[in-house]
């Protein structure tokens, strides 16, 4: 995981931790993520950016994600 300082300045490091076992899935793990720093009062912009890495022997059975955000502010 990549984030800006939008994320690990608003929440914890074991919250983040928690966010990233808690599904399979980049996009709702990188949701999940927004959100919550959005809930802790988020003052600066929030950039979430998730990278799997695997060795060339496995596939990967997700596809391929390129988001622009993951949410947007109301």
């Amino acid at each position: 995981m990549l984030c800006s300082d939008g994320l690990n300045a608003i929440v914890s490091d074991d919250t983040v931790c928690e966010a990233l076992t808690s599904a399979d899935d980049p996009a709702s793990i990188a949701e999940c993520l927004t959100s919550l720093a959005l809930s802790f009062g988020g003052p600066d912009n929030i950039t979430v950016t998730l990278i799997n890495v695997t060795t060339r022997s496995q596939k990967s059975t997700s596809p391929s994600l390129v988001l622009g955000a993951a949410t947007t502010v109301p």
